[in-house]
């Protein structure tokens, strides 16, 4: 199938470097972000103001949800024999339902992290401006965002309708994953149009967002600080993770000849915009154990209970020794971080 990847040609070693990039996120997305979901859900461990922590749960959510139906099966497609791959997406039923999902879950997942990411710098910045009222303002308004952020790909589903109501699905063997293609040049219109009001509008918002966020960083202290810090580590994740897909998406905007060198430079860059998204999958869980005294207390504590009970692994320095034989009726083990 025709499309961005075709020409320029991947040799056996990038393919797998790309390979081992995948099952790399997979293996840190999947228990990280999960863990995340489960330490704020059942255990309150992340201790900021309503409206972030249902933001963070939202992105965690979105990244899990990105790396099982989108990295993972680009992840199967590059192990797996490029014509069987695409006989599969072509002719068996499932894999028709699979490439069609694909072809829009790795538009929808980025996006509704996106805007939850800028969501979350506004809101922050807010409780710079009023800190008193930050812990006054209900979950409602946390959750009416995420439900705004998860509808945002709608519009571009629509517009896709409304211009081009047939679209094709089919697998691109350079790109490892399904895309929609359109020989009339509709879809590349809406993807441009789109890709700047859904990528470039929240990547400027971040970028002013994260301005001011960091000029203010030196003015908070404790779990101001805390929340300050994470939502700067999230936000440069997130930007290094789609700088190639907005660099290529202006120019494109600009214009590029078929036949020209920038035009093999925006195949590349479309490539590495693919790939490096999976940073964001990721980085959100390491960040906000670095970055958040009470994720990473929770995270320690937890640890600590695995070592008592397997007696061959020598304890950390932050776990209270010796330990008392009745673990389960103990307080926590950890010393308590100094949050303040």
């Amino acid at each position: 199938m025709d499309g961005p990847m075709e020409r320029i040609e991947l040799s056996v070693t990038v393919k797998r470097v790309l390979a081992s990039w995948s099952i790399l996120t997979i293996l840190l997305s999947i228990p990280g972000n999960a863990v995340v979901l489960i330490a704020s859900l059942k255990h309150k461990a992340i201790k900021f103001d309503k409206v972030s922590v249902i933001l963070i749960e939202n992105i965690a959510l979105s990244d899990l949800c990105d790396v099982l139906f989108v990295v993972l099966p680009t992840t199967i497609a590059i192990l797996t024999e490029q014509s069987a791959i695409e006989k599969f997406f072509r002719e068996n039923k499932f894999g028709q339902v699979v490439c069609y999902s694909v072809a829009h879950f790795q538009y929808l997942f980025p996006l509704a992290s996106s805007v939850m990411i800028c969501a979350l710098n506004i809101s922050k910045l807010l409780c710079l401006v009023s800190p008193l009222q930050s812990h006054t303002r209900p979950p409602t308004m946390g959750r009416l965002i995420a439900v705004a952020a998860w509808s945002a790909y709608l519009v571009r589903y629509l517009a896709t309708l409304i211009i081009h109501d047939k679209a094709i699905y089919g697998y691109w063997e350079k790109g490892f994953r399904c895309h929609e293609n359109d020989d009339t040049g509709s879809l590349i219109l809406v993807d441009t149009v789109m890709g700047m009001l859904t990528v470039g509008l929240p990547g400027l918002i971040l970028m002013i967002t994260l301005s001011f966020l960091l000029y203010n960083v030196h003015k908070v202290a404790g779990l101001q600080k805390q929340a300050v810090l994470v939502n700067i580590l999230i936000s440069c994740a997130f930007s290094i993770s789609f700088a190639p897909y907005i660099i290529r998406e202006i120019w494109v905007a600009r214009g590029v000849s078929p036949n020209s060198q920038a035009h093999v430079v925006c195949t590349w860059l479309w490539l590495a915009a693919i790939f490096l998204n999976y940073i964001s999958c990721f980085a959100n869980p390491i960040i906000l154990y670095l970055s958040s005294a009470s994720f990473k207390s929770f995270i320690d504590e937890k640890c600590c209970r695995v070592m008592v009970t397997v007696k061959n692994i020598a304890p950390t320095p932050r776990c209270l020794w010796p330990v008392p034989e009745d673990t389960a009726t103990q307080e926590p083990l950890l010393r308590d971080p100094e949050i303040f």
